[in-house]
């Protein structure tokens, strides 16, 4: 039986695919994970885990946001809080019966957050860290 230079070229191409994959998954797994741009910090009952902010992160009671809330007092589909194109968070209250506030003010209409603002969604609050 002999080789012929197809079949060596084709497993000399294989095997630089394969070393080639194997490579970018070893720099890929070195790399630390990417730093969320924002997050929510929970204050109450007391300071728990981060909860990263993805470009729109939808809050409320229904399984179907992003951040679901234990709160009675939240909506089922409460607020949003997006990022516009310029890097900008905002907050949307989504017509709860409570309201959303921002730093004890009620957000009437999408109302701009910066790093440190307490968001308050029912009676859930939370720290917005950028």
């Amino acid at each position: 039986m002999s080789i012929s230079p197809w079949d060596l070229a084709f497993v000399a191409t294989l095997y630089a695919f394969l070393v080639a994959v194997s490579t970018l998954a070893l720099v890929e797994l070195g790399r630390p994970s990417p730093r969320p741009s924002a997050c929510l910090e929970p204050l109450d009952p007391e300071p728990s885990r981060s909860i990263p902010l993805r470009i729109s992160t939808w809050i409320g009671r229904d399984s179907h946001n992003t951040i679901v809330l234990a709160d009675a007092y939240a909506s089922g589909r409460h607020a949003l809080v997006r990022r516009d194109q310029e890097g900008r968070w905002w907050l949307e209250d989504l017509g709860s019966r409570n309201g959303s506030y921002v730093n004890g003010r009620r957000a009437e209409s999408a109302q701009p957050l910066s790093s440190g603002d307490v968001v308050q969604i029912g009676r859930t609050r939370f720290h917005l860290r950028t």
